[in-house]
């Protein structure tokens, strides 16, 4: 009998922790959105005044999109830790969660490529491109728009390889 009430209290304890767990990855999927929409946002405002004021307004943004990125990243990296945790600890223990275990066992594994380019990640790096090619055609007239150009450049070529660290890390399976 006592063993019964143990075992009944620890399966509460793992589904409260489940719940718990899974709430947060839902909470960390919404923040992921709102980052993305937040440097959309700025962006196009860095456009809209760049564009009448200036190049070195519009190559400014990649530098805030980049830090933008880097919160989403590590948004993203803690999504893949809570969806392993619930994988590996709680749905193999837990009779009826088999979600997680179908998205990494059934589900079509995509190219690197290709899912490289399906993740939302890749709107950083859309807009960090747009930003470099929206201030060449403004022109470059000064030492220091030629100089965030190269920063940017350098910043380009780092977040598609971050991005693409992440993305092929998380395996794109946050739901």
């Amino acid at each position: 009998m006592a063993n019964n009430a143990t075992e009944s209290t620890s399966r509460v304890g793992l589904e409260l922790e489940y719940g718990a767990a899974k709430q947060e990855v839902l909470k960390r999927l919404d923040v992921r959105y709102q980052i993305i929409s937040i440097t959309i946002t700025i962006a196009g405002a860095f456009y809209g005044f760049g564009w009448g004021g200036g190049a070195i307004i519009i190559l400014m943004f990649p530098v805030i999109g980049f830090c933008l990125a880097l919160g989403w990243i590590q948004n993203e990296q803690r999504i893949k830790h809570l969806n392993d945790y619930i994988y590996e600890n709680l749905g193999k223990t837990i009779p009826g969660l088999g979600w997680n275990a179908y998205i990494r066992e059934k589900a079509p594994q995509t190219d690197s490529r290709i899912g490289t380019l399906m993740s939302p990640g890749i709107v950083f790096l859309l807009i960090h491109i747009i930003s470099i090619a929206l201030g060449l055609l403004r022109s470059l007239n000064s030492l220091a728009e030629y100089l965030v150009f190269l920063f940017d450049i350098a910043l380009l070529v780092g977040l598609w390889i971050v991005l693409r660290q992440t993305i092929q890390a998380s395996g794109h399976s946050s739901a």
